[in-house]
């Protein structure tokens, strides 16, 4: 996958991070594991921080995903939303969200 879509990917996922406000540590350790998954360093990584909740739309980041990152997004969204052990309810809608939004596809 190319850098842009993996950078795509992890912005929806940070970008249900900070659904609530509040990023915690142990959700900053999920996404650096899934950074590492998706093989980006940490100059992306600071990157990430940097553009996410910065006016892209969840629309616009989810059309350039693939079908097959499309497929497990959810996946890795509730996985986020559960790394700290507490699914907030800004998480659960980012996540409803997401889902109706990947119904199109």
């Amino acid at each position: 996958m190319s850098a842009a879509k993996d950078m795509a990917y992890a912005q929806l996922v940070a970008g249900l991070m900070l659904a609530d406000g509040t990023v915690t540590v142990a959700e900053t350790m999920f996404l650096t594991e899934l950074l590492a998954r998706l093989g980006m360093d940490a100059s992306e990584h600071r990157a990430l921080w940097m553009t996410s909740g910065g006016g892209e739309t969840v629309t616009g980041t989810l059309a350039q995903l693939d079908a097959e990152r499309r497929s497990t997004l959810l996946v890795d969204l509730e996985a986020a939303a559960i790394a700290d052990g507490i699914k907030v309810a800004e998480e659960q809608e980012f996540i409803d969200k997401v889902a109706l939004l990947l119904a199109d596809y």
